[in-house]
């Protein structure tokens, strides 16, 4: 298997470095393409870690449109030049907090609108979608049981265009049948040669990236699939190279900030009570002495949807709001807290305009907007933005939010397992020792394996941490960023893009 790794292009913000208002920027994506493939082509997966589009700044046309250009370069397809082979046969999305909504859209998709079209009653939302990509040789007997059935309709074995034979890996959602990518495409490629179902497969539309105006995808064009919040690669073990099994854990990274993971933590202090009732229908609710109480990753991500959404998608497509919004955000962001406190000086007179709050109301309303603003201000003059923070891991309080993340994952882990390794143990899926994240676009790379090793063990465990730096230019000054290259023969390397 061979697959690159990046995150954080932000595709429609006006700073983004690979595609500006539709325009490639061809030198530098010549260096990503040349780090992701190194020397070799195509890609098993491309995999994409969030913020890939970013629908808080731009409107879905906007972001659409320039990414959609780079989109068409990897499937080798750039304005002036030779057509070329497509970078990857497979795109893996694990959408982050700007494009959270291709999360949202393939769940609601799955569950929702595919059920109702077929006159059915649509389904509760997953909410989380984990991936696991599985490198390693023997594949628990439930994937091999699959594997064999599905042979039985396939063609001869496939190559790439280099005559590289494609290899059977088991890339599949825990949540519903397995899906071994190899046999998905056959079955999408048949669906297109006989004119049915062309939408029979979780995401197709993000597929229609690669397409020309109202044509269908070229036949050789990647694929999409989408998942949130997390993938889990599996990597085998090497004696010869001195390699032992591996679990990577590949995600974003929003929810270690304080603000998108607000929504949960809140509420869970809130709630946490009454989710702790003996009731089959109440989310189960963990505790750890150091990492405090946490959700599993499904009622971790619903509760956290609402404040999300509002924050990204709600606040970028707002049209007239939206340019206001981000204006308040750039101040923030410089410490400049003027305009946020006119804004919550205005709040008492139009809110008494609008209801009868009568003349005790409106004065204890006053006096609370007066002890806020204060407090407002300080808070911003205080703010320090996770983007481009080095000591990111290095706050208490992030350190608590990424520790009892990674034992939600574990918990998730633990259910994968039950489903599809309970017959095979030796197969089961270890705790991560590593984790490829973006977010804050400080770039980590893989350099030997060292990468940057979280302050503090959690439960007993180390965890090596790997950043995907990002792609923006701000300020004349362009955003490192680390593409991250694995292969079963070789492992992991990553190269710095700047």
């Amino acid at each position: 298997m061979r697959l690159a790794i990046i995150s954080d292009t932000h595709f429609g913000d006006p700073a983004c470095g690979l595609v500006s208002k539709g325009t490639l920027d061809k030198s530098r994506f010549n260096r990503f393409k040349e780090a992701a493939l190194k020397g070799e082509e195509p890609l098993d997966f491309l995999v994409l870690v969030g913020d890939v589009f970013d629908f808080a700044i731009a409107s879905y046309e906007e972001a659409y449109d320039n990414a959609k250009v780079f989109f068409q370069a990897v499937n080798g397809k750039i304005k002036g030049e030779e057509k070329q082979p497509p970078m990857a046969r497979q795109i893996i999305y694990v959408p982050g907090n700007h494009d959270g909504d291709f999360a949202h859209l393939v769940d609601y998709e799955v569950n929702v609108i595919k059920k109702i079209r077929k006159c059915e009653p649509p389904l509760s939302l997953d909410r989380s979608m984990p991936g696991v990509l599985d490198d390693r040789p023997d594949a628990p007997q439930k994937m091999q049981a699959i594997r064999a059935k599905e042979a039985e309709v396939q063609d001869s074995q496939q190559t790439f265009s280099d005559g590289r034979p494609i290899k059977l890996h088991s890339f599949f959602w825990p949540k519903k049948k397995p899906l071994w990518f190899h046999d998905e495409k056959a079955r999408m490629e048949n669906a297109a040669k006989t004119g049915e179902l062309k939408d029979m497969r979780d995401g197709i539309f993000l597929d229609r990236l690669f397409c020309d105006s109202d044509n269908d995808s070229p036949p050789e064009a990647p694929k999409v699939w989408v998942c949130y919040p997390n993938l889990y690669l599996i990597t085998p073990e090497n004696k010869q190279k001195g390699r032992d099994e591996e679990c990577v854990l590949i995600t974003h990274g929003h929810y270690f900030e304080t603000f998108w993971a607000l929504g949960g933590q809140v509420g869970l202090d809130l709630v946490k009570d009454d989710l702790r009732e003996d009731d089959e229908s109440k989310p189960p609710v963990y505790s750890d002495k150091v990492y405090e109480t946490f959700l599993g990753q499904a009622d971790s991500a619903g509760m956290n949807f609402p404040l999300n959404q509002l924050s990204c998608t709600g606040i970028g497509q707002a049209a007239p709001l939206t340019k206001v919004v981000r204006d308040v955000q750039k101040d923030v962001k410089r410490n400049e807290p003027a305009r946020l406190d006119k804004y919550i000086s205005r709040l008492p007179a139009s809110l008494a305009k609008r209801f009868d709050l009568g003349f005790a109301a409106s004065a204890a309303l006053k006096l609370l907007v007066a002890a806020i603003r204060p407090i407002a201000r300080k808070a911003v003059k205080n703010f320090q933005d996770s983007r481009g923070n080095s000591q990111f891991l290095n706050d208490k309080l992030n350190q608590v939010r990424v520790g009892s993340y990674y034992l939600s994952c574990l918990q998730e882990i633990k259910t994968i397992n039950n489903q599809f390794y309970d017959d095979d143990k030796k197969s089961r899926i270890q705790a991560p020792k590593r984790m490829i994240w973006g977010h804050t676009h400080e770039p980590t790379g893989w350099k030997d394996g060292d990468g940057l090793p979280f302050p503090k063990p959690i439960q007993g465990r180390r965890l090596i941490t790997h950043n995907c730096g990002g792609w923006l230019e701000d300020d004349k000054q362009i955003t490192p960023a680390e593409v991250f290259h694995y292969s079963t023969d070789k492992a992991f390397c990553s190269t710095r893009v700047k």
